[in-house]
């Protein structure tokens, strides 16, 4: 399960405490080692529990007295290498980390349960007092098994008696019976219901408990081997504890307590372990136990997971095995015909097979085998030897000599096994089985298997005294920096010496700056190396740790700082001081007149486009300046004229008709809609960005089939690597859906229909497809574009040239018709809902206009009048009969756009009009054209108005979700509107953006970038940006709001009249003030290609 989903149950649980409506002014509430609730049945009710959990949570936090943890929120990371024989030990005395843990079948349960030295358990309650010849003082054993025995009483309900697995406690002569700590276990019938559910439940009654303070729910995988999920309940108490049923006061007493939800294989069951420890000791010494109490469990005759086998290869006839892909390298060993071998990956001629030969890696020569249909997946060596290894669901990519192994250790293969079971010196040639390999994983990771991604083993001969292998963990920073880490790591003790710890440059590209964290494990003759990487997003810490024997460090090192070198983030943009990973917002005034121009000289900011028409296809296509179109490979000639140097225009165009013939097969002819190319006459014909557009049938396909069949031809390209698929609305208007589809090539070109290595070409490829709005056809855009141009200047440039294309005779929308009010008495149009305010015009009996609003006593109408708002007395009008889905203002004159979809809520006062601009009404489009000066009361169309929106933008009108006009009359001319803007916060902060946004350049002069707060309720804190655009006279002020949930941002982005703002401020301030968040649907999130890692539906 992913942390959104984690998250998502967290959030599910408080608002159903919330709804529940039981809230308590009671003190905190106790806790106790022995303190339980009763679990609920398959027919429990959750009723009145207690609200918002996180909200108590992080009150409970900031009440807190205590001072702060000086370790970071991150936990120092360890390693040790249990995989060889200790110094001074022998083979016959080494057992795994768990070799002392007893364990109980519990054959009625179907279960195996293991528990540590020093605590006893029982299955029974009858079985309790036999545990007393363990106990030695007779005395202090009644005492202690009178009180567990009551606390297993207090645990089980009547009638759930079998539903009791069994009871563990921690003893020592020494031990006070009241200070026992402890835990049970209970098989719970699922009846039915899922994880989530079941968890829910016992939140809930933890919430309405009167001695726990529930803390933290979490579901998700972590806490048991192989990626198995399992839920978490945190929560703890003070000064009370349960003694034979009782609450009882014990000043000074901190519980914590601890349960985990565990689902049986079968699905019918779930197993519920519930741990009762002392504060001081649960965070210390025995929170590693516990869990490891809890990923010990084992389902008797259902194991968890099956190693896959793999794809194999084949013998066809006798040849010696060497250890490396080469007949000049050693031999060691012999494969005879027939012979079959697990097939891990080839070499980069592909002539020579890598497999696991004996317990290590070694290569037979490819023409002697016959590999299996499932071999083709097998990775491939690049050129220097090396393999790679994608893992897109943690965003990274790790590569790796061909004398190492690489897996997650979650998933581990066959294959995996026997190379992890020969690297296990003192076994004699044993295969480990799953639940040793989990154990050793969980010991070679100091117990911190849960956040483990990847294992590296070295190959070595299996007479080979030493094990070298690096872990791979992956952490959530948790705002931890480098610097931070680093000074944890220096006060860590990692060994009986301390570690060097550097913060270090030069082993990561781009002169990145990382922690060197290094020391030695003297029992194993160990050289342990971690390096510490910080994902582009500062939210995760990628963690390498190197254990090598220590005679062998100093000849390995430089291939350890190859690993460090090549390892690389997938997916996860780099943050530079001027670009975070949330591109800056800025807002501009295409409205009015700017400063020094004429009506005559303002024609939008397309203005210079070129316009071609297609009537063959019913298109109209847009090119910007400095760029050529042809509409087929036959008028390609008819631009020389357009290309200056003949010779030149010659070579261009003979390359780019090649590249029209690569584009378009054979009896396909007919689908090009044309081609597009950038061009200058100094730049070389090598060196043109182009584009093409294709017309294709759809023939039943949907957007998502095509998008699928498209990525996968390029997947199997030699010459481009797939990055994204995507499929959703942004980049046309109206929200109409497309698919993006972004690759990339290095040192390959394709010229003349054949990959043509280039050194040092960069290329980004971008494809997009509309569909037809008949339903018919998809228009293929495909780009092609020089790598350090795409980014920066050309990509909002070929956004343009897609979101402007036309269907010809298909309008892309067509605004609303508003409700009316027909005047049936002539009278006095206003500028306000009542007599005293002031006359505008006069409406006569019989007239029609469109009706907005009406005030909050429902007896005026607001209407559109000639372009702007104004007020007709409701008496003397009759509304038509869809007049009643028309706003209507709160007492104050204030209006409210309730946005579900996007789950906010924003009001305004009644002069101002606000309306979603990817859905334009009639009146909308009105009230916009009399907000453009300069064109003498023309009607602005849609597109036009689109065209406008992403000028004000500055083409980010993807983001845009709404547009507010103040409303004036005809001859003013200013214009002074808001856009409301939605962006992801790809892990921004609201201190990361205002940091950022102080060093964009928003106009000629420094913005006022300020984090404040007093403008939202309950002293909520936001970043506010300000600066003037100087040629249209605005000043321009930037409120950003981060959701609760913290995944997205809200920009209001008001533009005003430099001369207006300070009158109008309060007015938007009373904008933002108001700005609420409404309870948000579901995504909707579409899926189309489960198996490709690319697929991501969602924009």
């Amino acid at each position: 399960m992913s942390p959104f989903r984690c998250l998502a149950l967290t959030v599910l649980v408080c608002v159903s405490l919330v709804l529940a409506g039981y809230w308590s002014d009671s003190p905190p509430r106790p806790d106790s080692a022995a303190s339980k609730t009763v679990v609920p049945d398959e027919s429990a009710v959750v009723s009145k529990v207690r609200p918002a959990i996180a909200a108590h949570v992080g009150a409970a936090q900031q009440a807190s007295e205590t001072p702060p943890d000086p370790r970071p929120a991150v936990p120092i990371l360890s390693i040790h290498n249990p995989l060889v024989v200790p110094i001074g030990d022998t083979p016959a005395v080494s057992g795994g980390p768990f070799q002392n843990w007893p364990a109980i079948e519990d054959v009625t349960h179907g279960l195996r349960i293991f528990h540590p030295q020093g605590w006893l358990y029982a299955s029974s309650k009858e079985k309790l007092f036999s545990l007393q010849q363990q106990m030695s003082d007779p005395a202090v054993a009644k005492a202690v098994l009178a009180q567990q025995a009551a606390h297993i009483d207090s645990l089980i309900a009547a009638g759930q008696e079998d539903q009791f697995v069994g009871y563990g406690f921690q003893f020592a002569p020494d031990t006070e019976p009241a200070h026992i700590n402890s835990f049970d276990i209970r098989a719970i019938p699922a009846a039915g219901r899922t994880l989530e559910q079941f968890t829910l439940q016992l939140a809930a009654r933890l919430g309405e408990s009167e001695v726990e303070t529930l803390e933290s729910v979490k579901v998700g995988p972590g806490l048991r081997p192989w990626g198995e999920e399992s839920a978490s309940i945190r929560y703890s108490s003070s000064g009370a504890v349960v003694e034979e049923g009782k609450v009882v006061k014990r000043p000074g007493t901190e519980v914590v307590g601890w349960q985990v939800v565990l689902l049986s294989p079968d699905g019918g069951t779930f197993l519920l372990v519930t741990f009762d420890i002392r504060g001081e000791q649960f965070d210390g010494l025995l929170k590693p136990l516990l869990r490891d109490i809890v990923r010990r469990v084992q389902w008797l005759d259902h194991p968890a997971y099956e190693p896959p086998t793999g794809p194999t290869v084949t013998i066809s006839r006798t040849m010696y095995v060497r250890t490396g892909p080469d007949f000049d390298q050693p031999i060691i060993g012999m494969a005879t015909e027939a012979q079959q071998y697990p097939a891990i990956s080839t070499n980069a001629g592909g002539d020579w097979w890598r497999i696991e030969y004996e317990g290590q890696l070694a290569w037979v020569y490819g023409g002697f085998v016959t590999p299996t249909a499932a071999a083709a997946r097998a990775p491939k060596a690049d050129l220097s030897g090396w393999l790679t290894y994608d893992d897109p669901a943690r965003g990274f990519s790790l590569s790796y000599p061909s004398g190492w192994h690489y897996f997650d250790p979650a998933r581990p293969s066959q294959v995996d096994q026997s190379l992890f079971s020969a690297a296990v010196k003192r076994r004699d040639d044993t295969q480990l089985d799953l639940a040793e390999m989990g154990a050793l994983v969980s010991a070679m990771s100091g117990r911190r298997d849960d956040a483990v991604i990847g294992l590296g083993l070295q190959s070595r001969p299996a007479d080979s005294g030493s094990s070298n292998f690096m872990l791979v963990f992956t952490v959530a920073a948790e705002g931890t920096t480098l610097e931070r880490y680093a000074q944890a790591a220096a006060e860590h003790v990692y060994s009986i010496e301390p570690a060097n710890v550097v913060l270090v440059r030069g082993l990561r590209p781009s002169n990145e700056e990382v922690v060197s964290v290094r020391y030695r494990e003297h029992a194993t003759a160990s050289e342990v190396w971690q390096v510490v990487l910080l994902s582009p997003d500062g939210e995760r810490l990628l963690v390498l740790a190197f254990s090598v024997h220590m005679d062998e460090f100093a000849a390995l090192q430089p291939l350890l700082g190859e690993i460090v070198q090549r390892t690389r983030w997938v997916d996860i943009e780099s943050p530079s001081p001027t670009r975070p990973a949330v591109p800056m917002i800025r807002v501009h005034n295409p409205l009015v007149i700017p400063t020094g121009d004429t009506p005559a000289l303002s024609g939008g900011p397309f203005k210079d486009w070129l316009a071609v028409e297609d009537a063959a296809h019913g298109l109209r296509i847009f090119h910007p300046p400095g760029w050529l179109y042809a509409s087929s490979k036959e008028e390609l000639s008819s631009l020389q004229p357009q290309m200056g140097a003949p010779a030149v225009a010659d070579a261009v165009l003979t390359r780019q008709s090649a590249y029209i013939d690569s584009l378009t097969p054979s009896r396909q002819e007919d689908r090009l809609v044309g081609y597009g190319f950038q061009h200058a006459p100094d730049t070389p014909s090598t060196y043109n960005n182009h584009f093409a557009i294709h017309a294709i049938p759809v023939a039943g396909q949907t957007l998502a089939q095509i998008a699928q069949q498209l990525a996968a031809h390029l997947e199997e390209s030699e010459a481009e690597t797939l990055e994204s698929v995507k499929i959703g609305p942004g980049l046309r208007p109206w929200g109409e859906e497309t698919v993006s589809i972004r690759y990339r090539s290095g040192d390959a070109v394709v010229e003349q229909g054949k990959v043509v290595k280039r050194p040092g070409t960069e290329v980004v490829g971008w494809q997009v497809v509309l569909l037809s709005p008949d339903g018919g056809s998809f228009l293929l855009f495909t780009f092609a574009i020089w790598g350090e141009q795409f980014d920066g200047r050309l990509e909002p440039l070929m956004r343009d040239i897609v979101r402007r294309v036309q269907w010809q005779d298909h309008p892309a929308y067509e605004p609303l018709v508003s409700p009316t009010v027909t005047i049936t008495r002539t009278m006095y149009v206003r500028g306000g809902p009542g007599t005293d305010h002031a006359i505008i015009s006069t409406v006569t009996e019989g007239q029609k206009y469109p009706a907005v609003s009406t005030n909050a006593g429902g007896d005026w109408w607001q209407i559109e009048y000639e372009g702007w708002l104004a007020w007709v007395y409701g008496g003397y009008v009759t509304p038509s009969a869809d007049a009643e889905r028309a706003l209507q203002a709160d007492p104050s004159g204030w209006l409210t756009h309730d946005d579900l979809a996007r789950g906010l809520s924003l009001s305004y006062p009644s002069g101002w009009h606000y309306f979603d601009p990817a859905r334009p009404s009639q009146v909308d489009l009105s009230l916009f054209s009399s907000a453009v000066k300069g064109r003498k009361g023309e009607r602005i169309g849609v597109a036009e108005m689109g065209d406008l929106v992403s000028a004000m933008s500055v083409r980010r009108d993807d983001a845009v979700i709404g547009l507010g006009l103040q409303s004036g009359s005809t001859d003013s001319a200013t214009s002074n509107f808001m856009l409301v803007f939605t962006v992801a916060a790809a892990g921004t902060t609201l201190e990361r953006y205002a940091q950022a946004a102080a060093e964009h350049a928003y106009s000629i002069e420094p913005a006022s970038v300020e984090t404040v707060q007093g403008l939202r309720p309950f002293n909520e804190e936001v970043v506010s940006i300000r600066y003037r655009e100087h040629a249209t006279a605005s000043e321009v002020w930037q409120v950003v709001l981060p959701s609760p949930d913290g995944e997205r941002l809200l920009v209001l982005a008001f533009c005003v009249h430099s001369d207006e703002f300070a009158e109008l401020q309060p007015v938007l301030n009373e904008i933002v003030l108001r700005t609420r968040w409404a309870e948000q649907p579901s995504s909707g999130v579409r899926q189309v290609h489960s198996a490709s890692p690319h697929l991501r539906l969602h924009w």
